[in-house]
């Protein structure tokens, strides 16, 4: 089964990809709606799903889809 991450763009194979704080910018509407509460800042998704992963991938400036695994595995 293959696991899909979409995000920042740059990582190669190996790299660890770690959690990030969430990034909320005074003053912003959409920041405060909460409307990005799909972002956990402890943790990393991934998903069986392309093109849910496709989608996470465009809200970076030139973001990259991965097929990515777990740590351990």
């Amino acid at each position: 089964m293959k696991l899909y991450l979409g995000g920042a763009p740059g990582f190669k194979p190996g790299d660890l990809i770690e959690p990030h704080p969430t990034k909320h910018v005074d003053g912003c509407e959409w920041c405060a709606s909460g409307a990005d509460d799909s972002h956990a800042p402890d943790r990393v998704f991934g998903t069986t799903f392309r093109l849910y992963a496709k989608f996470y991938a465009s809200k970076y400036v030139r973001g990259w889809l991965y097929i990515v695994e777990p740590e351990g595995n």
